[in-house]
């Protein structure tokens, strides 16, 4: 077990070591976001941060895979359908990240990865009810796929408004999948997710407000994207019940905002990919927090999920999806009564 602690303390070194020569070059490149009116920051913003982040955890994760005896990796289809996937959308980030891309182009590059994944094997293929047998999704399969990758990518994206917030989101998300898949006996996941979160964290002492620099899509996209693939690449299938409700919960804050906002946008008859001030951190921020209470609230709600993703492999799946939908109804109450908040 000691090994995958020192993956997670290679990433987080590397990344801290990368970040702050990566913000340099994209500064003296003009790789930067300027001010807006949906914006925090007031001054031109280094964006390739997810650059530090995507180098560290490639560099850890294919070093931790070499060293796992090819016995217990399996069929290595998917791992390598995963690098390639990732990469794919890593790079799709960082061309969105220098000249903006609409919505149409990134979903279909999103979706091209997605399909990369579930052609390698790395797919959803059951579904189980949690009080009944399992559910074989046969055709369904690829689209419940890509939605479940696409979505979860975007739906960190979306929380990457404010700084350190989607970072440590991702690091809270990817260090509670690395202890569960430990405890599991899942060494692929458990080296995966060592990466990300040790890449994740050295990145965020640059990340936390007052940001000195922004992961942009190539990290938030990529962060999600690789944190939504431990439920399809899994070795256990039969588990899906947990492989699918484990990191819905441990990611439940962008997934629930992501959720929010698209029936708030199809309510008010609005494009639902359209970007506006609705998300539940601007909403926050104008009931008059500050970013750091803002990341505090938000990294303690995240703590409290991951607990109660752990807890799921201790307790009957019948529990486990009680405890899923009443969160997700807590969720969207909490969303509803910020969207009607006002600031004193």
């Amino acid at each position: 077990m000691n090994e995958y602690w020192i993956m997670f303390l290679s990433g987080l070194l590397l990344s801290f070591v990368l970040t702050p020569a990566i913000r340099e070059w994209a500064l003296r490149n003009n790789w930067v976001d300027l001010p807006g009116p949906r914006k925090v920051h007031q001054e031109p913003m280094a964006t390739i941060g997810g650059a530090a982040i995507y180098f560290s955890f490639l560099l850890v994760a294919l070093a931790g895979i070499w060293r796992i005896p090819t016995a217990e990796i399996g069929d290595s289809r998917p791992l390598w359908g995963l690098f390639i996937s990732s990469g794919i959308v890593f790079l799709l980030g960082l061309i969105d990240d220098k000249i903006g891309l609409n919505a149409p182009w990134k979903f279909s590059v999103l979706t091209f990865a997605s399909v990369i994944l579930w052609v390698s094997g790395g797919r959803i293929e059951l579904l189980t009810n949690p009080f009944g047998d399992q559910f074989q999704l046969g055709l369904f399969s690829l689209p419940f796929t890509v939605l479940w990758l696409v979505g979860v990518s975007n739906a960190l994206n979306l929380t990457d408004g404010l700084d350190g917030l989607a970072g440590g989101i991702a690091y809270i998300a990817s260090f509670t999948l690395m202890l569960i898949a430990l405890i599991q006996g899942e060494p692929v996941i458990s080296v995966l997710m060592a990466a990300v979160a040790g890449s994740t964290l050295g990145f965020l002492r640059y990340n936390l407000p007052p940001a000195r620099i922004f992961m942009g899509d190539s990290g938030a996209l990529t962060l999600g994207f690789i944190l939504a693939s431990t439920a399809v690449i899994s070795r256990y299938k039969a588990t899906v019940a947990l492989t699918l409700l484990i990191p819905i919960v441990a990611l439940g804050i962008p997934i629930a905002d992501t959720l929010f906002s698209i029936l708030r946008r199809a309510w008010a008859g609005k494009p639902l990919f359209q970007a506006d001030r609705g998300h539940f951190h601007h909403r926050l921020l104008d009931l008059g927090l500050t970013p750091w209470q803002i990341v505090g609230l938000v990294y303690g709600l995240c703590i409290l999920l991951s607990l109660i993703s752990f807890s799921f492999i201790f307790i009957p799946k019948q529990y486990a999806f009680l405890i899923l939908t009443g969160i997700a109804l807590v969720s969207l109450i909490g969303l509803a009564w910020l969207q009607k908040s006002k600031k004193p």
